[in-house]
């Protein structure tokens, strides 16, 4: 049935549902529509704004137009500091002179060296701050778009007169060659030339000239001594051991290691000393990281009470050759406290710092410092050879073994013939009894050449042990000079070995047996 409007009650529904929906739609659409115009005026305003630096930009680059903004010469500059937004360390730049030479220092430390290159370049060009075009004359209005409301950098520069300058650095130009400028007191705006700005934006550290690494020579060294986090006591190893009072002559070393023990001298690997020697050659300083560390600073670089410690001691020789032929002397000391590990340009460094103060710098692990680091410990560093002494240097071996004594002796007889050469026979006894020239020779390097397998930590020895071979070299270096050597119990797999009163060594069982036998076929000769 119609209604009176000729529509029915579904058409009607319908109707009103899309009544209810326009309401919505529209009042949404205008919202979009308004927006997409702000937007739009935004880019607009932002393309209008690039256009005009661009074509700014431009302009000085096609018609430079120099003009002076300041014109002094470096001696008429009392001080400079610099002040750089995007300094990663923080650490202000102000340089001044100094001391009756009037050189440039680092104002917070004058006892610190600067880099004489870096530091004349930033004067000479501070000194000479010219414009290329002049930007705009209202700074006040442009601040902000140019970077100059909040400038990248300032530089402030006093005079020796006591005139005060200040420039502020902006951002950069559009074309990236220049940078925009201003000058305190001046509503003007210039452009700045790259050769000032590539100085401004180095880190203080880039200005310190490090105190270098000593080059050396080999016969220079004299002691090496590196404490490592969580050990008590540093490790030390002497070079050149002649200079001592007590040395083990009776094997070929490069550096020795004190004894606490024994009150001798052991002597680390030879070719192990010989790669301490080119490691300690080797090390490498890098650059600067901070001038001037907080205690922060130096806890997250790790140079502080988990730090390792180094001291190298070397000899500075004077050059007056002194009447006994030999040259004066004194020794000098490099302290060394090396951090984490950190990496720069793809290289492997260690934060490091001299004498536990001053500037932080990167040393190169590579090189050197590896060594030093990783090798250097005692039981890496001590010989597996430690009972080697050559033949000619022994007169008599006192042997013990299986609870009997045994007394071998080197006989020696020199004579001359009619043309005063001399010509030295050796023979051999045991117990008396002369033996083969080849067989003794045979037993000699036995004993002479006991190889052991590995060191042997003080904590670790067993007390009171067994004694399974006991003998002494009785040495012709001088009066009462010997070495003495035993074997003594320690598992089933090994025995220790001690030399002059220490022990030091493990020899595996092979080894034992092996030189069990050789003794058992000599002293049954004896019998």
């Amino acid at each position: 049935m119609a209604t009176l409007t000729g529509l029915s009650a579904e058409e009607r529904r319908k109707r009103k549902k899309r009544k209810q929906i326009m309401k919505v739609v529209i009042p949404l659409a205008f919202l979009v529509l308004l927006a997409g115009l702000v937007v739009g005026i935004h880019f607009v305003n932002r393309y209008n704004e690039q256009k005009r630096l661009e074509e700014l930009a431009a302009q000085t680059t096609a018609a430079p137009k120099k003009s002076d903004l300041v014109m002094l010469s470096t001696d008429d500059i009392d001080e400079i500091t610099v002040i750089s937004a995007d300094s990663v360390s923080g650490e202000e730049k102000t340089f001044i002179r100094s001391g009756e030479d009037r050189a440039w220092k680092w104002k917070n430390n004058t006892s610190l060296e600067l880099n004489k290159t870096l530091i004349g370049g930033l004067v000479d060009n501070v000194a000479q701050i010219t414009s290329i075009n002049t930007v705009s004359d209202d700074l006040e209005s442009n601040s902000e778009v140019y970077g100059l409301k909040d400038p990248a950098h300032t530089v402030k520069i006093r005079t020796t007169e006591g005139e005060e300058i200040e420039i502020h650095v902006g951002s950069k130009s559009p074309s990236g060659t220049y940078y925009f400028m201003a000058v305190k007191g001046d509503n003007h705006i210039y452009m700045l030339g790259p050769t000032l700005y590539s100085y401004l934006v180095r880190e203080l550290a880039e200005y310190i000239e490090l105190e270098k690494f000593p080059e050396l020579e080999e016969q220079q060294f004299d002691s090496l001594s590196v404490k490592k986090p969580g050990e008590t006591e540093a490790i030390c190893g002497y070079y050149n051991p002649g200079d001592l009072l007590q040395v083990d002559r009776m094997a070929l070393s490069l550096w020795y290691f004190a004894s606490e023990t024994s009150g001798r001298y052991d002597s680390m690997d030879y070719e192990k000393g010989r790669s301490l020697n080119e490691a300690i050659l080797g090390v490498s300083y890098s650059g600067c990281v901070r001038a001037m560390p907080t205690e922060e600073e130096l806890k997250e670089f790790g140079l502080k009470d988990d730090a390792t410690k180094i001291a190298l001691t070397y000899k500075k020789y004077g050059v007056e050759v002194q009447p006994d032929g030999s040259l004066p002397f004194e020794r000098k000391q490099i302290r060394l406290t090396i951090g984490k590990e950190m990496k720069y340009n793809d290289m492997t460094y260690y934060y490091a710092q001299l004498d536990g103060a001053g500037p932080v710098f990167r040393i190169l692990k590579k090189g050197g410092m590896d060594f030093v680091m990783e090798s250097f410990t005692k039981e890496n560093m001590m010989t597996l050879l430690p009972t080697q002494i050559g033949i000619a240097n022994v007169d008599r071996i006192k042997l013990i073994y299986k609870s009997k004594e045994h007394d071998f002796e080197i006989r020696r007889e020199t004579t001359k013939d009619e043309n005063g050469q001399e010509t030295t026979v050796e023979r051999f006894f045991g117990d008396g009894i002369e033996f083969e020239d080849s067989s003794f020779r045979t037993f000699y390097s036995m004993l002479a050449a006991l190889s052991a397998n590995q060191y042997l930590p003080p904590e670790k020895v067993k007390k009171d042990a067994e004694v399974i071979l006991d003998y002494e070299f009785f040495t012709n270096y001088g009066e009462n000079e010997t070495k003495h050597i035993r074997l003594l119990e320690y598992d089933d797999n090994a025995s220790q070995l001690e030399i002059n009163g220490e022990i030091l060594y493990l020899v595996n069982r092979t080894e034992r047996k092996k030189i069990e036998s050789n003794i058992d076929s000599i002293l049954s000769a004896l019998e």
